[in-house]
């Protein structure tokens, strides 16, 4: 662990949930929507100074993690990871984000859900919240390790 995260982990208490969408659910996908934003507003509610997501944040219709961070933070910015044609495949929006932003004094944050880049991104997490960077910069921040290691594995999977 860096000392950047190792200075932090004393002070982040955790409540973990997990929201899964089931394979072939029949449940409309904006229900989930409902839940994941309210589930935020009650960690909001508890007092919770740091609220990180992971998973949900992809270009498919059933990734809303950031759509219902944004019926909390409206104004809530996003660092684009991947760009992709709506219609191609599953894609129904144009690309894959993080996404940072403020509820008072909370902090909300929506990563990937693969651990790897989750861990790729906390040491940059931890170290914009320790500048006190805007929300703007901390996506950006976050953002940029998990694109590094998009490109090493597209770049490792070359099939030129």
């Amino acid at each position: 662990m860096s000392n950047r995260l190792s200075l932090i982990r004393p002070r982040i208490s955790l409540s973990l949930f997990s929201l899964v969408v089931p394979s072939g659910a029949q449940t409309p996908v904006q229900h989930w929507l409902a839940l994941i934003a309210a589930r935020i507003g009650h960690l909001l509610g508890e007092g919770y100074g740091l609220v990180i997501t992971t998973g949900g944040v992809g270009a498919e219709d059933k990734d809303k993690t950031i759509e219902a961070m944004q019926r909390i933070a409206p104004d809530l910015s996003t660092a684009i990871l991947a760009q992709y044609a709506v219609g191609h495949g599953r894609h129904v929006k144009p690309h894959v984000r993080v996404a940072c932003g403020r509820v008072g004094e909370t902090l909300l944050v929506a990563l990937p859900g693969p651990t790897r880049e989750v861990l790729a991104a906390l040491p940059e997490l931890a170290t914009a919240m320790a500048q006190g960077q805007s929300p703007a910069m901390i996506a950006e921040a976050v953002a940029a390790p998990i694109r590094a290691l998009w490109k090493a594995h597209k770049m490792g999977h070359s099939h030129s």
